[in-house]
């Protein structure tokens, strides 16, 4: 029973046939007074709520009910009438704040028989009990997050995080160096990776992981999670897997000029199960699909006023988001799609370009992730020229007519230059030319993505350069956006 073998009991006190059948499963029931009851070796928490009792009791289960889940345990609640079990659903809606479903939680009416609260607990995988005496060091915690790393690493006796970072989605993820306890293989471990953030957003990307990645991508290519340490409290989860020992950033691999092999096999090795069986959609807009990650609300006001600077012909986000949806539905290659697919979300080891993070897996362009991708090496990486020298580098880069030209309508003008920018941005649009129908649809598919990294708040150590930088990607969007609606103008007239 991992160690936890307490029912935790409020309300109506548990009578002699509640603690025979208790003790028939070898469990122990606890009489909780208040909300301060110990949870460490408990695997359920009993609110009998019946008449009498019912107030006592809703009244601690709206205490203590967060943090029984936090702590892994099941929920049995005991209701009397009908009016009562609708009174104890609305306490659960207000505390919860996702579906009442994805929590260990029986709510019975009209009473229970006195073996369904201890069978259910006997039954319940409350998970591992939080070691108190684990020693955690190198990060702050809040009190949530302690406790899911002493769950989490109960085993051991000591852990030492290191931030990898803090995310864009609300999680935040560690480097994990752990003590073990008790292992005759020796008290090292290989490193972790421990991911924590809102409960939600955790599961969705196990769901989204086994979907899209663990059956579609060799295991040595991408995380692989140990599902005894993942944990999903009321708020905040965790997702431990093992860490990608010895390997670098895609980001600092490609500085060292290996980058366009490496991106080839990126997308032709590690995603190449899910991008060999790609189709061509017939309707709809290629962007549409993409406005989850476009987030083109989010650009704020300023920015669009100051990108009038760099040229008048302005328009704000949701004008050439309209734009973009207006344009013929024409044919378009659709695959499954990573979503956030940047120069730190690969790690590099031995040549193999390894993806983590899935939690935006989706089906798309398939074009997205090299956009994706390219947009981040040349705003973000390279961000570190000067920021004259990079404003014509990126100016030249996304004109229309160089992205046609690099994608085999003429000569790549674009090639003039013969560094790591070049060098990869050259690599993902000749994958590009495989991943689209024609140039067109990679011209819709970059300028979603510029708009997308407008969206972006500025940061970094020089937070004014970053301000203009993305401030730029916003008029090369509008300028992009412009041309492709010339473009196909042009056509129609033609026609």
């Amino acid at each position: 029973m991992n160690g936890r073998s307490q029912i935790v009991w409020f309300g109506r006190p548990a009578n002699s046939h509640d603690i025979r059948e208790a003790e028939n499963r070898g469990l122990t029931i606890i009489r909780a007074v208040d909300h301060t009851v110990d949870l460490t070796y408990a695997r359920a928490a009993v609110f009998w709520a019946s008449t009498g009792h019912y107030e006592a009791a809703v009244t601690m289960l709206e205490e203590v009910l967060e943090r029984s889940i936090d702590f892994g345990l099941l929920v049995f609640i005991v209701v009397s009438d009908d009016a009562q079990f609708n009174d104890v659903e609305r306490v659960l809606k207000r505390i919860l704040p996702d579906a009442r479903s994805n929590h260990p939680i029986v709510l019975r009416n009209q009473g229970a028989e006195p073996h369904e609260a201890p069978n259910a607990a006997l039954v319940h995988d409350c998970g591992p009990w939080p070691n108190c005496t684990l020693r955690i060091e190198g990060a702050t915690l809040t009190p949530r997050q302690e406790l899911l790393v002493r769950r989490a690493f109960s085993d051991c006796s000591a852990v030492k995080l290191d931030l990898i970072t803090g995310g864009l989605s609300g999680a935040t993820t560690f480097l994990v160096a752990a003590t073990l306890t008790a292992s005759h293989a020796g008290p090292e471990p290989s490193p972790f990776f421990a991911k924590i953030g809102p409960t939600p957003k955790l599961r969705d990307e196990m769901r989204r992981f086994r979907e899209y990645a663990e059956h579609h991508i060799e295991f040595y290519l991408r995380p692989n999670f140990q599902p005894e340490r993942r944990l999903y409290g009321v708020r905040d989860g965790i997702l431990v897997g093992s860490f990608v020992r010895s390997s670098g950033s895609l980001a600092d691999h490609v500085l060292q000029a290996n980058g366009p092999q490496l991106i080839r096999s990126l997308f032709e090795e590690t995603l190449g199960g899910l991008r060999r069986q790609a189709n061509t959609a017939t309707t709809g807009s290629v962007v549409g699909l993409l406005e989850p990650y476009c987030r083109h609300e989010r650009i704020p006001e300023s920015r669009v006023t100051a990108a009038m600077d760099f040229g008048k012909d302005v328009n704000p986000p949701h004008v050439l988001w309209r734009k973009l949806l207006n344009l013929p539905a024409d044919p378009w290659r659709q695959s499954a799609m990573h979503g956030d697919m940047h120069g730190e979300n690969v790690r590099v080891r031995k040549g193999d370009a390894i993806v983590i993070d899935f939690a935006q897996a989706a089906r798309g362009p398939m074009s997205a992730d090299l956009a994706n991708l390219e947009v981040w090496f040349a705003f973000h990486l390279a961000s570190t020229a000067g920021i004259t020298e990079w404003q014509a580098r990126v100016d030249f880069m996304y004109a229309a007519e160089h992205i046609v030209a690099s994608l085999g309508g003429g000569t790549d003008q674009a090639r003039t230059h013969s560094d790591w920018l070049s060098d990869c941005v050259h690599e993902i649009r000749k994958l590009a030319v495989q991943s689209v129908e024609a140039p067109d649809e990679y011209l819709r598919v970059i300028a979603v993505y510029l708009l997308r990294y407008a969206s972006f708040k500025a940061r970094g150590a020089d937070e004014a350069a970053d301000e203009r930088r993305k401030t730029f990607a916003y008029w090369l969007a509008n300028r992009l956006v412009l041309a492709i609606c010339a473009r196909h103008s042009a056509k129609l007239e033609c026609a």
